[in-house]
């Protein structure tokens, strides 16, 4: 990823192995010294971003507990007889501990649905708008997409 004036590199993610996994990198250099957080996928079509620290299961004594940055839940939903992805994504608050479970029941999706913890914030895709004169969704990207595509999404936060 560059930023859209200068064309400076921000970061890149690549699929690690020929899992669900992806390497998000501070550099573009293959090496994984620079890795800054993985996104896994943990069950169906939901996701997690780690930092780099240690899976609890395999972790040695004196190793950090990875932390959970961000959970996203990827689903399907019929709008005006047309199924979309939708996606809640739900990510730690500013002042909040950090997600450090010990066990996948102990996330931050589950964390939060269960009430145990609330400190999040909360974001989920902006819906298209009908348009009846193209009888198709649209969302407005003002520019930022030259090309329309079902994968293009906004995220808003959820209030």
């Amino acid at each position: 990823m560059k930023t859209a004036k200068s064309g400076r590199f921000l970061c890149q993610a690549r699929k690690k192995f020929a899992r669900s996994q992806y390497v998000i990198q501070a550099s573009g250099d293959k090496h994984l010294k620079d890795c800054i957080g993985n996104l896994r996928k943990t069950s169906g079509s939901n996701y997690v971003l780690y930092d780099n620290g240690a899976d609890p299961k395999n972790r040695k004594d004196d190793q950090e507990v990875r932390a959970e940055l961000m959970s996203i839940d990827a689903y399907n939903q019929r709008d005006h007889e047309i199924w979309r992805r939708r996606f809640d994504i739900i990510i730690p608050g500013n002042e909040s501990r950090p997600f450090k479970p010990l066990k996948p029941a102990e996330g931050i999706k589950n964390s939060y649905k269960s009430g145990e913890r609330l400190d999040v914030i909360l974001f989920n895709d902006k819906r298209p708008v009908w348009d009846p004169k193209t009888k198709n969704f649209k969302l407005p990207f003002n520019g930022k997409a030259k090309v329309a595509s079902a994968k293009n999404i906004q995220i808003v936060s959820k209030r």
